[in-house]
Formats: structure tokens, C-alpha cells, sequence
């Protein structure tokens, strides 16, 4: 599938960099996560451990549309890469992917800037 970059940002320290991109793509939720978890841990990810986040995903609503949100880490939640992914739902199978990627400390700090930062997407469809 295709996708195309909308927005790319770097965030935090030079030693602790994160990028926090949105991208709208398509593909389906549960490739998609299973994917980035495979980003952030080593070796094969069970799928147990995707029906996990996929259950722990955090319900939100951005511009008006239903969302999810996923928090995705390794083994060690306070240590190596961390994903803070939100996924929503457009048109003709596509999503919009709003995706911070970078060390875990980073990543949990921006919380809730991404927060604030979803809080504010208006869609111009």
C-alpha cells in the first residue's frame, strides 16, 4: 500500500531524540501493530502479545473521528525504543498515522504533548 508523509518533526534533546511523523496510509490495524511492536522488541513478536495492545489501546476521538492510541514498548518499558501511535480511520481503507518513535524516555515525556498535539487536528477532507 501506499502511504504519504503529511509531517515529520524532530522532538526532545539531541542525545534523546524522537521523530513524530503523520502519515496517511492504509493497511489493517492489527498488521500495523504488530509491525511497530516488531520495531521495538527483539525477536518475534507472539500474538498474544498483539492482542494485548491491541486491547490496551486508549479510545480517543480526533477531529470528530473515532481513534485508537498505542503505547508500544520492549520488554523493559523504561529503557530502548518506545511508539506512541495513534491511528484514525479515513476514507477508502486508509488511516491517519500520527506516530512518535524514539527513546523510551522521550517518548513518555511528550505524552502529553501528543496529547494536546491530537487534541488540536482539524481534518480539511
Amino acid at each position: 500500500c501506499s502511504s504519504d508523509l503529511m509531517a515529520a518533526f524532530s522532538v526532545g534533546p539531541d542525545d534523546l531524540e524522537a521523530e513524530l511523523t503523520v502519515i496517511s496510509a492504509g493497511g489493517d490495524l492489527r498488521g500495523n501493530v504488530a509491525r511497530w511492536l516488531g520495531q521495538v522488541r527483539e525477536g518475534g513478536v507472539p500474538a498474544e502479545v498483539v492482542d494485548q495492545a491491541l486491547a490496551d489501546a486508549q479510545k480517543i476521538d480526533v477531529d470528530g473521528r473515532s481513534a485508537q492510541r498505542f503505547l508500544l514498548s520492549g520488554d523493559d518499558a523504561s529503557r530502548g525504543t518506545m511508539i506512541d501511535a495513534t491511528i484514525v480511520p479515513l476514507e477508502d481503507g486508509f488511516s491517519l498515522f500520527i506516530k512518535m518513535t524514539g527513546p523510551s524516555e522521550t517518548v513518555s515525556q511528550q505524552s502529553d504533548n501528543i496529547a494536546t498535539f491530537l487534541e488540536s487536528l482539524e481534518f480539511n477532507l
